[in-house]
């Protein structure tokens, strides 16, 4: 027992360090590599921690006493650490340390919140961890700022052109003036104080709209494109989204559908993180989610792709979506996107499309139109010429034209059927009448009023281009004979006729080489259905739509040919394979001796002209081999055109 007593009584004796350490206390105790380099100062760990620096040489314990050291009170944390904040930093760079700067070899997370190696951490990202986040949105605005500025031309230039070319510019604002519920700007107004502003979604859109007027410069959008919205941890406004709008605005007018199609993909992912599409969200705020939604519909439509946001997710009841009288014409789209997504639902998948199931699409087409007056589908007798009135127009005449390509592209598939049941009529029927409409509707909004066409879009032409080529290869199938006394074939020839002239004018005017390419297209589709025999094969690929080809009619058995009731001619049975991969035949009452096939809708096609003759004998000049989509729209007459 006395034993016990007296180890009891024995001061605790604490084990000698070596002389040569230079760790303190505390980060001896948490296990820390201490970078302390002199007696009289603190190593970054404490210093950070705004604890004492004891070295262990000098430390003394009392019987069961600890070794932690007293923190600094929360009370006298703050003003600590600010005074501080030279030695922090001085130790951060490394400057008056007895050590050079060590990488720390554990892992990254570990290392950045090691406050011992606070410049490894930070070298890791480029930015010092520490910045507040005030400052850091400061400095990437001031930055984007500067690259926008620098390429901004000179006032008196951009004024100029913006006044020369900018009659596009009211279409677009008064867009956005419903979706951002602002007031009107003119844009020489807003030219004016862009040009001044130091936010960079105003800048941005003034480079825009610039490059868009003056018909050049396209790198700009792939400049602003890349500086504000290259980066995807950037907090956007809708100042952002309002410019991002525009971009694909622009894109899709200049003719590049494509780069169109990634803006409203990337405009519906941004306003899908910043949760523009919850229905309970303000008008205002949702509007401009509804102009991402419609503009990836009518791109994804066009180019064969699979859309950016399922309308699953909008519950059962769509219809309360856009509620009110007030909301009449965006209801329209609204429900002209949903059939449209359901169209394209159909042509991706790699099957049959079922006949029964477009009829209930169509169906709901009927009621669509149905739900607008009929004096909104009555085309004028003359154009207006006050601007109010103007606008009026092109926004109907969009709606309709939006509408009626919906309508085309639902029923094309079963335009060139095998079957001759009454049902497959009634698709071919549809179809032609659909691309009668819109070719009604694209000489409309081609149409010049005050020195200017009401709508200028190059990607809009060529969907007007695409409902002639149906309307031309249309004429190969007999639908029926109530068919041909409704429309007869002098009408469908002036529309054609008025359709390739806006192209002819285009091009003559403008130099516009999509405006030439539908031209000479069109040229040739209507050569063939002159009622002359030819011996030579040809074939047209055009790109998101298909190819048409045609084989003189002594390169096919005799048991093949038909006779035409039109032409009392030997006619082939012409064959095509649709973009849903089907085999269609269908009697030729039309198209002189040939044969349609190979319907391919391949995203990568170039026109092509499979033709005996030699190109500069009938002057076509089509690409060939160009596979980059960015490279063969954007080509010049050595070896393509712009689409």
């Amino acid at each position: 027992m006395s034993g016990a007593g007296a180890d009891a009584s024995t001061p605790v004796r604490k084990r000698r360090l070596r002389k040569g350490t230079h760790s303190c206390t505390e980060c001896r105790r948490r296990k820390l590599r201490c970078n302390r380099s002199s007696m009289d100062r603190p190593c970054s760990p404490c210093l950070s921690r705004g604890s004492q620096c004891i070295d262990q040489r000098d430390e003394t314990l009392d019987n069961g006493g600890s070794s932690r050291i007293p923190l600094i009170t929360f009370a006298t944390l703050p003003g600590e650490c600010v005074g501080n904040v030279d030695d922090l930093f001085t130790h951060i760079t490394g400057e008056g340390s007895g050590f050079p700067g060590e990488a720390d070899s554990r892992a990254p997370f570990v290392s950045m919140l090691n406050a011992a190696q606070p410049a490894a951490s930070a070298s890791l990202s480029g930015v010092q961890t520490n910045e507040p986040q005030h400052t850091k949105r400061e400095r990437i605005r001031i930055q984007r700022c500067t690259s926008l500025s620098k390429l901004m031309p000179e006032y008196s230039k951009l004024m100029s052109v913006l006044m020369a070319n900018g009659g596009w510019w009211s279409s677009f604002r008064q867009k956005t003036r419903v979706l951002s519920q602002s007031t009107y700007v003119e844009l020489q107004q807003f030219a004016s104080d862009a040009y001044q502003s130091n936010v960079p979604a105003d800048l941005g859109m003034l480079l825009v709209t610039y490059a868009r007027s003056s018909g050049e410069n396209q790198h700009l959008y792939r400049a602003v494109e890349n500086v504000l919205f290259s980066d995807s941890s950037h907090a956007y406004s809708l100042g952002d989204l309002e410019c991002l709008l525009l971009l694909a605005k622009a894109y899709s007018d200049v003719g590049l559908p494509r780069q169109a199609w990634h803006m409203y993909r990337k405009g519906i992912a941004i306003s899908q993180e910043m949760g523009l599409h919850d229905r309970d969200k303000p008008a205002k705020q949702t509007s401009i989610w509804w102009a991402f939604y419609h503009g990836d519909r009518f791109m994804s439509m066009l180019l064969g792709l699979p859309y950016g946001f399922n309308d699953a997710h909008f519950g059962a009841d769509t219809e309360s979506l856009i509620a009110g009288p007030e909301f009449l014409d965006q209801r329209f789209i609204l429900r002209c996107a949903f059939v449209a997504g359901k169209v394209i639902d159909r042509n991706v998948v790699p099957v049959q499309p079922s006949s029964t199931f477009s009829m209930l699409l169509d169906e709901q087409m009927d009621a669509i139109a149905a739900s607008m007056p009929e004096s909104w589908w009555e085309l004028p007798k003359e154009l207006p010429m006050s601007e109010e009135e103007i606008e009026s127009l092109r926004i109907r005449l969009l709606q309709q034209f939006y509408f009626l390509h919906v309508r085309m592209v639902l029923h094309l598939p079963f335009l060139f059927s095998s079957s001759e049941t009454a049902l497959q009529k009634v698709h071919g029927h549809s179809c032609l009448e659909a691309s009668r409409s819109l070719l009604k509707r694209f000489i409309l909004l081609r149409s010049i009023v005050n020195g200017s066409s009401i709508f200028d879009c190059k990607t809009s032409d060529f969907v007007g281009f695409m409902g002639a080529v149906v309307l031309t290869v249309g004429w190969s199938r007999d639908l029926s004979s109530a068919a041909a006394a409704q429309t007869p074939a002098a009408d469908d020839i002036a529309l054609l006729e008025r359709t390739r002239s806006i192209f002819s004018r285009e091009e003559s005017e403008k130099g516009c080489r999509i405006a030439a390419q539908c031209r000479m297209t069109l040229e040739l589709l209507c050569e063939h259905n002159d009622g002359r025999e030819r011996e030579t094969r040809r074939k047209i690929t055009i790109p998101y739509f298909g190819s048409i080809k045609w084989e003189p009619s002594s390169s096919k058995p005799e048991e093949e040919a038909i006779s035409s009731p039109q032409t009392n001619e030997r006619l082939d049975a012409p064959e095509m394979e649709g973009i849903w991969n089907q085999n269609l035949t269908t009697q030729n009452s039309g198209i002189n001796p040939g044969e349609v096939q190979d319907f391919d809708h391949s995203m990568g096609m170039n026109w092509t002209l499979d033709v005996s003759e030699s190109l500069s004998e009938r002057d076509f000049l089509f690409p060939i081999n160009v596979s980059d989509i960015t490279q063969d729209w954007s080509t010049s007459w050595d070896g393509g055109w712009m689409m």
